[in-house]
């Protein structure tokens, strides 16, 4: 997911090709299985939020204010709109103050009001039901005459079916469901999908998005997309891994979340020098370094602090 990211990214100004698969509804797919997976019960409602908040703060703050630092022009609102991002209530007005600082910030609050909300039902309530009811939410939107408003499309429940489409994938796999004979192995499954996805990712250069926008069925592309990831990561689920295979993979993907909040900063300060293959290059070495080194520097300690915290907000049947 943090690969598409930064090909939507990257591509366009270093390369001049065009690419977009919506790769933040694959970390919202993402969020939603591992909630699904690791409920935490033995936290409180409040203490499982406070863990979460743990998760995504640190790196969070510290991108904030290195957009800060290298926005070239402050107006008389930046004040008002920095603590708006840093209360997480960046979305409560317009898009333009949404993307002020950095664009992809326009997901954060979408994470921590699914946070929130699945803090209340934890497993309580069955992934299929909840999918099925926000994915009927948002297709009826989306057959609207106006479509949804705004500040809609910037908000938990818009994209509540990604994150519970990752509860359902959990589900499919806790309960050992077998592989149906008839698909590919999920290994070559999950290469499919893949490829359909940087093939639709890559329509926009190919035959433009004015013209894709005149297609009738065009307005559910981001739903697909999340399809597409959900499949990869169900395939990738049911594919058999060797101990240590992967390694080094893992530890760039448990940096995703960093490399998303950072490369938009790195790409802006690498435009200014370089171009081209090399800028692209440099790009995304710098963003994947800057990312692991936050994540085993900042996140990860902070995140055993958080663990220490989290022992007064167990939920009273887990205290001693």
């Amino acid at each position: 997911m943090a690969s598409l990211v930064l090909a939507t990214h990257f591509l366009n100004p270093f390369v001049g090709f065009s690419f977009y698969a919506f790769g933040t509804g694959g970390f919202f797919i993402a969020a939603g299985y591992f909630c699904f997976d690791n409920p935490q019960h033995c936290y409180s409602n409040a203490g499982f939020i406070l863990m979460r908040i743990i998760r995504l703060y640190p790196a969070y703050i510290i991108a904030l204010f290195g957009y800060l630092l290298i926005k070239p022009k402050l107006d008389e609102q930046w004040l008002l709109i920095l603590v708006q991002h840093g209360l997480l209530l960046l979305t409560v007005t317009s898009k333009s103050e949404v993307f002020y600082f950095n664009p992809p910030f326009w997901c954060i609050p979408s994470f921590v009001e699914f946070f929130i909300f699945f803090a209340f039902i934890r497993d309580r309530y069955d992934p299929v039901k909840l999918f099925t009811l926000s994915f009927a939410f948002v297709i009826t939107m989306k057959l609207t005459s106006q479509g949804a408003p705004e500040w809609l499309r910037l908000h938990f429940p818009y994209y509540a079916y990604a994150f519970f489409l990752g509860g359902v994938i959990q589900k499919v796999c806790s309960e050992s469901v077998p592989w149906p004979w008839w698909l590919p192995p999920p290994g070559v499954a999950a290469i499919l999908c893949v490829a359909l996805v940087v093939g639709l990712g890559s329509l926009f250069e190919w035959i433009g998005e004015a013209r894709l926008a005149e297609l009738p069925g065009w307005r559910f592309y981001h739903e697909l997309c999340v399809f597409l990831h959900g499949g990869t990561l169900l395939c990738l689920l049911y594919t058999p891994w060797k101990n240590g295979q992967g390694r080094f993979l893992t530890e760039i993907a448990r940096a995703g979340f960093s490399i998303y909040l950072f490369h938009i900063l790195i790409l802006r300060e690498v435009q200014l020098y370089l171009n081209g293959i090399s800028g692209l290059l440099v790009a995304i070495i710098l963003t994947i370094g800057l990312a692991v080194a936050i994540q085993r520097m900042i996140e990860n300690p902070i995140r055993r602090w958080g663990k220490r915290l989290g022992q007064r907000y167990l939920a009273p049947s887990h205290r001693a």
